[in-house]
């Protein structure tokens, strides 16, 4: 249980690292060809969600903690989580889309956050043993 807590602290370390980043580079990038009236349309954009992905992370995270020996109770909490989490991701994609002032395609990229904060883990712990490749 500690190297599963260990695990999920980099993650999450590597994903708030990963936000700031594209955060800055966003605003960045609103700022020199956009204008600087609306700055804050991709920053605001992709912090909606990749905070939306870290939320629903951590809902899956709660969700495997939980889990017990009976198949069926199993089965149906993992169905509930999933069924909730696919419900977030597709009501913040509607009000994205709906909103002027947000993209939603960037949106959909702060989905992928967590998603890239664990392919960087892996990479990293793979460097740091002396591997070549992912395995």
């Amino acid at each position: 249980m500690d190297e599963m807590y260990a695990v999920y602290q980099r993650i999450i370390r590597l994903s708030w690292l990963i936000i700031a980043v594209v955060s800055s580079i966003l605003t960045l990038i609103n700022i020199i060809f956009f204008g600087h009236l609306d700055w804050y349309h991709f920053p605001l954009s992709y912090l909606l969600g990749a905070m939306t992905n870290l939320l629903a992370f951590n809902l899956l995270r709660n969700n495997i903690l939980k889990l017990d020996d009976d198949k069926h109770k199993a089965v149906s909490q993992s169905f509930t989580n999933y069924v909730l989490r696919f419900i977030i991701y597709g009501f913040v994609l509607y009000f994205s889309f709906k909103n002027d002032k947000l993209n939603g395609f960037i949106v959909f990229g702060g989905f992928l956050t967590v998603k890239a904060a664990i392919y960087l883990s892996l990479l990293i712990k793979n460097k740091a043993e002396g591997g070549n490749e992912l395995e």
